[in-house]
């Protein structure tokens, strides 16, 4: 799509709440198309739902 990839980190403290409030921040305010895996289960959970339903892209290595 001939998009820059620049790299944006928010440190979630390994707490799903705050892994959610940055994914927010990331979507809305950074309008971001991809978000790479936060890390830990709880994290990937609550957040893979709200980027898929707004229509970005999640991706999880493995």
């Amino acid at each position: 799509h001939g998009r820059k990839i620049i790299t944006q980190y928010y440190d979630d403290g390994y707490k799903p709440q705050n892994a959610v409030a940055n994914t927010k921040r990331l979507v809305e305010q950074d309008k971001v198309f991809a978000i790479l895996s936060s890390q830990g289960t709880g994290a990937v959970m609550v957040t893979v739902k709200y980027v898929l339903r707004n229509g970005g892209v999640f991706l999880i290595p493995t």
